[in-house]
């Protein structure tokens, strides 16, 4: 039997092997030390191109502030310093009153950016102001994505840490994707154009077309009264067309309190983030409170229910996240009316003639007068 030999027979494949052993070689103990590199260049590329798009994000803000708020300074300098405004979450280690300090503080903040969007553009209709808001908001996300991905470079650069720039090199795909959305969320807040999150709104707008809206003092969400097949419906949502989403739990609190036990039934309206393979504009029934609220609002509406022992059932309009910060798309838009019909079906099966029910319609009511 004769012997085999993997070794090569020419000089051509000598060479070939030992540019392959060689390669091998390397691989094994720099090979980690070369991936790391192809992550940290895949980091950096994507920072500038977040750098960008959060700059053109902040450059067309200030454009519209000036356009819209005709300031008598330029506002460019006090936004990029607004950008970086955060607020601290209460402490929860004594739960005892945790959400009555946590919605003190969002108040806090609410009213600090509508100061702050007033003395920007002073001109400015409160509308143009709110809008103005949300679009300080998104800019805002923008800025942080970019000094977040930042800081962990320069760590994972710093201390030689491959899992660190491996994490952020694996995730930046769903980060870009989070960044795209917000980047073209400036487009509908700017223009003050309705977007996903405005489905719950515009299901109340529709059910109401006709009754004259009414302010709920203090809650910047307004409610109209219409009778429907001998029902009667008091529908609430947040004060349009401007960015607001409102106080539409304590908002609800008040109609409950002020109706008493002639309410038989609450129904909330919201838009869902939907699991990937779901379909946009998928309507759903459940039972609670559908709101994505920190808490408060979230709170206010199921103790509103509980006090008076009124069921509680949710509606929802199934998209994406992008879908929900931008401007409504069409599979959304057409959802609408099956929603209207969805919350009637539901009022003819779970109440009577002579009941009242409070349809809340949670989101954004930007372009949803």
């Amino acid at each position: 039997m004769s012997a085999y030999s993997i070794l090569p027979s020419s000089a051509t494949g000598w060479i070939i092997y030992l540019l392959i052993t060689a390669a091998w070689i390397y691989l094994m103990f720099y090979g980690q030390k070369l991936q790391s590199m192809i992550w940290k260049n895949q980091i950096e590329s994507f920072l500038r191109e977040i750098k960008m798009v959060s700059d053109s994000a902040t450059a067309r803000l200030i454009n519209s502030i000036v356009q819209h708020g005709k300031p008598n300074m330029d506002p460019s300098q006090r936004v990029k310093d607004f950008m970086e405004f955060f607020t601290i979450e209460p402490v929860d280690r004594d739960p005892n009153g945790v959400l009555k300090r946590l919605e003190y503080l969002l108040d806090v903040r609410e009213n600090r950016f509508d100061q702050e969007m007033a003395r920007l553009a002073p001109n400015a209709s409160l509308e143009e102001q709110a809008n103005l808001g949300v679009a300080m908001e998104a800019a805002m996300a923008l800025n942080f994505i970019y000094r977040y991905i930042k800081h962990f470079l320069i760590i994972g650069t710093k201390q030689n840490n491959w899992m660190v720039l491996m994490q952020v090199a694996m995730s930046l795909g769903q980060i870009k994707e989070i960044a795209r959305s917000y980047e073209k969320a400036m487009d509908a807040f700017l223009e003050g154009k309705p977007i996903g999150d405005g489905a719950g709104p515009m299901v109340v707008h529709a059910l109401a077309e006709g009754a004259p809206m009414q302010e709920i003092e203090g809650t910047k969400t307004v409610y109209a009264r219409k009778e429907f097949e001998g029902r009667t419906l008091l529908m609430l949502k947040a004060k349009g067309p401007g960015g607001r989403v409102g106080k539409p739990g304590e908002g609800l609190q008040k109609l409950v309190e002020a109706e008493g036990d002639k309410v038989k039934l609450i129904i909330t309206v919201d838009a869902a983030l939907k699991l990937e393979g779901d379909n946009s504009g998928e309507i759903v029934e459940g039972v609670g409170a559908a709101i994505g609220d920190p808490g408060p609002e979230k709170f206010k509406i199921e103790e509103a229910a509980r006090a008076r022992q009124v069921p509680l059932l949710a509606i929802i309009v199934k998209e994406s996240m992008d879908e929900a910060i931008t401007g409504m798309k069409k599979e959304i838009a057409d959802a609408i009316p099956a929603a209207v019909e969805k919350v009637k079906q539901v009022i003819r099966e779970q109440t009577k003639q002579g009941d009242e029910i409070i349809i809340a319609g949670i989101g954004n009511s930007i372009g949803v007068a």
